[in-house]
């Protein structure tokens, strides 16, 4: 018998509902942005009222996504705490990193995907792992010798993972811009809807 332990979620879902709404604000967050040393433009702040429902279907699967994974939610809610909005030109990439700052869910919603261009890329967290690992017999299969792995990914795909799980973008080969929103989710006591301490005297 294998046991498969501490393993690493990654939760994908189409939700092109809110392609419209993202594009047109993201347009106008990207309107006045420069690229940086990646060749990508990032936004400032994009919480919009356009996009309450994507918020809200994000903090609701973050929600979800942890209780899944075993842990205690009672009297915890999820929320968005990092919201803004990106765009690879030529040659744009994400190298390798991760979220902290309090975050426990980090994400993308793809709204511009084109063929040929960057993609999402996930990496095995375990340190010890990466000091001995030995060279994998076959490259182009996810197994348990993988190091890294390539997502697919289609426009209006939200994608949620925890935010210790180390990811990044490849490096973007096409003209056409690759755009998508990136998020971080926080965990926060609920305290509206606390259940009360009641004294017996």
């Amino acid at each position: 018998m294998i046991d498969l332990l501490f393993p690493s979620a990654v939760l994908r879902e189409p939700h092109p509902e809110f392609l419209n709404d993202a594009k047109t604000v993201l347009k106008k967050h990207l309107a006045h942005t420069k690229p940086n040393i990646w060749n990508d433009c990032q936004s400032d702040s994009m919480f919009d009222e356009k996009l309450e429902g994507l918020l809200s279907v994000i903090a609701q699967t973050s929600f979800e996504m942890l209780i899944d994974q075993g842990y205690d939610m009672n009297n915890m809610m999820t929320r968005v705490s990092e919201f803004w909005g990106q765009e690879f030109l030529r040659n744009g990439q994400h190298v390798e990193h991760v979220h902290g700052h309090g975050a426990q869910i980090t994400g993308f919603y793809f709204i511009t995907v084109p063929k040929n261009g960057s993609m999402p890329i996930v990496f095995d967290p375990r340190p010890a792992k990466k000091q001995i690992s030995l060279h994998q017999s076959k490259l182009e299969e996810v197994t348990y010798a993988s190091e890294q792995v390539i997502l697919e990914i289609n426009p209006g795909d939200l994608m949620l993972f925890n935010s210790w799980l180390p990811h990044g973008f490849t490096r973007h080969e096409t003209d056409e811009s690759f755009q998508f929103l990136h998020f971080n989710v926080v965990v926060e006591h609920d305290t509206e809807h606390v259940t009360p301490i009641v004294e017996v005297i």
